[in-house]
């Protein structure tokens, strides 16, 4: 099922391409690496500090056409053992951010990859053996339901490039793809892709329409890992990415490539 569901991706993709072929593609990606202790903070990737005494610690990475990027991030060592927490990543092309149904919550970061932590609901780690091993809920390490993540794009609309035949056009995003591990329950993965104009009720789209584009992936269970992408349709570019979860599934987002026609930067975008 998997590589019937590859080559259908791969030809929306190509048929994605054919329709647009002039447009610039970059592609960024944002992952998760363990680094230790010492080596983090040294550059200007964290503007604020409050490490643990883990030896290696998960902290994001940011590469854009396979060359490492800056990027910033206010980083902090995370309430369970292996994790960090950020409420934001900002990379040259846009920010990636966390929410939930309370209005607020945090990235969270571990050797999984990246997951949602909700202000105030940390799970509290449990024996099940007197002097035994520590038992987690696995929910803080993944994106549950009524968790997503958001990915906004700085597209500048106010400021027109020109393509060689003349034709100005806008900056913003292509496709959007998610990698993922199931790390317990079952259900579904979904993508939304909004323009600048969509509606704030309108993040979990009923069907396709001129506001946004919006995709489900097969059904999922614990063990399960692949990749997922949403495409925006021809002709249009989209500025946030919305990932999401359905049913009881817990997933971990091992990676994420955003392409864009635009390269960014953290100087020149307005």
């Amino acid at each position: 099922m998997g590589t019937r569901r590859g080559a259908q991706r791969q030809a929306e993709s190509d048929a994605f391409e054919a329709a647009n072929p002039f447009l610039k593609r970059v592609e960024t990606r944002l992952e998760v690496e363990l680094v230790e202790n010492e080596e983090w903070g040294n550059g200007s990737a964290s503007d604020l500090w409050d490490w643990c005494e883990e030896e290696f610690m998960p902290v994001p990475k940011v590469t854009q056409d396979g060359q490492e990027l800056e990027f910033f991030s206010n980083v902090y060592s995370g309430p369970l053992p292996g994790m960090s927490t950020a409420n934001y990543i900002e990379t040259p092309i846009g920010e990636l951010e966390a929410e939930d149904s309370y209005g607020y919550a945090e990235i969270s970061m571990s050797e999984y990859g990246f997951g949602v932590i909700s202000e105030g609901m940390y799970a509290e780690p449990t024996f099940y053996l007197e002097e035994g091993p520590m038992e987690v809920d696995m929910d803080d390490f993944a994106l549950n339901d009524d968790e997503y993540l958001e990915f906004d794009i700085f597209a500048r609309r106010s400021k027109m490039s020109v393509e060689e035949e003349g034709e100005p056009t806008e900056q913003g995003g292509v496709s959007f793809e998610v990698e993922y591990m199931v790390l317990g329950g079952s259900g579904q993965i979904g993508l939304a892709l909004f323009d600048d104009n969509y509606e704030e009720e309108m993040y979990f789209l009923e069907s396709e329409g001129p506001d946004g584009v919006e995709v489900m992936s097969g059904f999922l269970s614990t063990g399960d890992s692949g990749s997922f992408m949403a495409n925006a349709m021809p002709g249009t570019l989209f500025d946030e990415a919305i990932v999401y979860v359905d049913g009881s599934i817990q997933v971990a987002i091992t990676g994420i490539n955003v392409v864009t026609n635009f390269e960014g930067g953290f100087f020149d975008v307005n």
